[in-house]
């Protein structure tokens, strides 16, 4: 439908209106990281981390003068650590509730949304921190 694509160029357009430099890593490296948490909680992270997989080199290889690496491990980090929001964020969660449900234990969408997304919140909470302090402040390669 597009809306990934969307996502996608609207990250670059955001991007490439910050002043360069650490400020617009640091940008990057939010946008790249909140964007797919928050995505990949809702979608399946596989299609999302494809689609985007280009747009993040084309970032690091195009007049942005952004380094690669921040960038995929802030799509990996959120993508990947997204899928933990809900039920339908990841094919493990599927068969966690498919087996709770199989021994009696019925686990809604509302039940597992309670408990995956504040844990997906402090797990992106502790990447932003990881990921800014080394990439951005100390510059960490």
């Amino acid at each position: 439908m597009g809306v990934i694509q969307f996502l996608a160029d609207s990250m670059v357009s955001l991007v490439s209106g910050v002043p360069e430099g650490k400020t617009r890593l640091l940008v990057s490296i939010l946008l790249l990281l909140w964007i797919s948490a928050f995505t990949s909680a809702f979608i399946d992270n596989i299609p999302y981390t494809v689609t985007l997989a280009p747009v993040v080199v084309e970032m690091a290889n195009s007049n942005l003068n952004l380094p690669l690496r921040p960038l995929v491990w802030a799509l990996s980090l959120g993508a990947c650590l997204g899928g933990n929001g809900t039920i339908i964020g990841a094919s493990a969660n599927v068969v966690g509730v498919g087996l709770c449900e199989k021994e009696g234990f019925h686990v809604s969408f509302m039940t597992f949304l309670k408990m995956g997304f504040p844990v997906m919140i402090l797990t992106i909470v502790v990447c932003t921190a990881y990921l800014c302090i080394f990439n951005v402040l100390i510059n960490w390669d």
